[in-house]
């Protein structure tokens, strides 16, 4: 529960998750929308398959809308890559 706590859901509804509603590429970036708690930070992160390190894509958001999302810039030549999102109750 304390991973709930941190996220901002509630662990009594299986709906209430964080969870992302889109992702858009072009040949030059992917947008990533997610749903999201005001107050809360959220950071995305990439990784070129599950067993390399997670490398943040740009800087951490403190979100303001229950909606938020990200766009990583450098996908140009990129076949597959991995994304997650991170929240915290303080900044990352």
């Amino acid at each position: 529960n304390a991973k709930e706590e941190v996220a901002g859901t509630n662990p009594l509804d299986g709906a209430s998750a964080l969870t992302v509603i889109a992702m858009e590429k072009s040949a030059t970036q992917m947008d990533i929308s997610f749903q999201a708690v005001p107050g809360r930070y959220y950071r995305l992160e990439s990784s070129p398959n599950l067993k390399d390190p997670w490398t943040p894509v740009g800087a951490a958001i403190q979100a303001d809308a229950t909606t938020e999302s990200f766009t990583d810039t450098a996908v140009a030549g990129v076949e597959k890559r991995f994304y997650r999102v991170r929240v915290s109750t303080n900044p990352l």
